[in-house]
């Protein structure tokens, strides 16, 4: 199994490195690769003698739930490695203490991850929700690394659950212990044979109370409501083009999930060109604010009295809870059948889902008759009633 599994990310390995010929994404991330070690090395002799937590965020927004674990742990005299799969986690992520370092997770394969692991001689490894690297977590149990998972949730018909899987999956169930993401989380894993388990709820629900201090405020040029766009894909701008037709004088704020001069010429040319960026943002002179930094968008959605969400009529919702946190209501596609927490905030009417693209402009015009603090105050009862068992991550790091 492990011959099948490294030859194909050997394959995957090869497709990334030629599309790195056209892909800006790829050859981020075939650069960002290469040649880490002089730094990992020089990084390790600076942290000589101090204990390494290494935490594993594939992408961003990951990495938004890795924050409540670094903040809980500041207390103490630690390191942080901090590795990323996707540019847009390590590329947009910038570390404000000199005790962390982020770096690019290496392919998996045996060789490339013993090299790290030999370098960084981490204490102990945490693996934020679905990344599975099991090359890596073969070498970790191969030194008695512990290592750990957060905020995970597996569907009972997980490829990872089924028998063919097994000798990879045993890999997963030898993790020092796993932090379920509900009640439902942990039944399933139980009913597989997991043991160490304990319910640590979403710490997107921490990281999201906390960025609720820093907002971005926009001074609108009219009293027009406001619509935001977030983690926008290209395959979405049809919603765009649909909202400007169909709500013609609202304002809108619009973050593309990939930022780059191809995202941003794709939305100027379903606006008509007429817009403000952020990172030149003095004062809106137009209703289209297009949101071209990473990490902004979270500060912005206090502004805006609806959200889509991108990514629901695909692979599945983006950062739901950003905009919900700020009362501002949210809509996404329907594809939440792998995301536990926007199931919740479905079920909890905080969350509202659409079946077609062309449903967003009407269902965003019904939620203006949604009371703001009302919605506000039914979230707040959602986040009272979910897990929070992060102090128990916490221990086990600490200890």
């Amino acid at each position: 199994m492990f011959q099948l599994y490294s030859l194909l990310i050997r394959t995957y390995g090869i497709l990334i490195r030629l599309s790195s010929f056209v892909s800006p994404k790829a050859k981020f991330l075939i650069q960002g690769r290469s040649n880490q070690t002089p730094g990992l090395e020089t990084i390790k002799l600076k942290w000589a003698g101090k204990k390494i937590i290494w935490i594993h965020a594939a992408s961003y927004g990951e990495f938004e739930m890795a924050k409540p674990i670094i903040a809980g742990l500041s207390d103490l005299d630690l390191r942080f490695l901090i590795t990323f799969h996707s540019p847009s986690g390590y590329e947009q992520v910038k570390l404000d203490t000199e005790n962390a370092y982020k770096a690019y997770i290496p392919l998996d394969l045996y060789h490339n991850q013993k090299a790290i692991v030999d370098i960084i001689q981490p204490n102990k490894v945490v693996f934020i929700k679905y990344e599975f690297w099991f090359n890596l977590l073969k070498v970790l149990s191969e030194k008695d690394i512990p290592y750990y998972f957060t905020s995970l949730h597996l569907n009972a018909e997980s490829y990872l659950l089924s028998k063919w899987m097994k000798p990879l999956t045993d890999l997963i169930r030898n993790s020092q212990a796993i932090f379920c993401h509900n009640e439902g989380s942990k039944k399933i894993l139980e009913n597989h044979g997991f043991s160490r388990l304990e319910i640590i709820g979403d710490t997107r629900i921490q990281q999201a109370h906390y960025n609720n201090a820093s907002i971005h405020t926009i001074a609108w040029q009219n009293e027009a409501p406001a619509i935001a766009l977030g983690s926008l894909l290209p395959t979405e701008l049809e919603i765009l083009r649909d909202l400007i037709k169909q709500l013609p004088y609202w304002n809108f704020v619009i973050a593309p999930h990939d930022i780059d001069n191809k995202a941003i010429a794709a939305i100027l040319a379903v606006t008509g060109g007429e817009i403000t960026l952020f990172s030149a943002y003095e004062s809106i002179s137009k209703s289209f604010l297009i949101v071209d930094t990473m990490g902004d968008l979270k500060n912005l959605y206090a502004n805006c009295d609806v959200a889509y969400i991108g990514g629901g009529f695909a692979k599945g919702p983006h950062n739901v809870l950003e905009a919900i946190a700020h009362g501002t209501r949210a809509i996404c596609g329907p594809n939440i059948n792998k995301f536990p927490l926007a199931q919740q905030l479905a079920r909890d009417g905080l969350l509202t889902l659409v079946k077609s693209k062309n449903e967003v402009s009407d269902k965003a015009k019904s939620l203006l008759t949604t009371n703001r603090a009302v919605y506000h105050a039914k979230y707040e009862a959602f986040v009272n009633r979910q897990p929070d068992g992060l102090e128990l991550l916490l221990e086990e790091l600490r200890s």
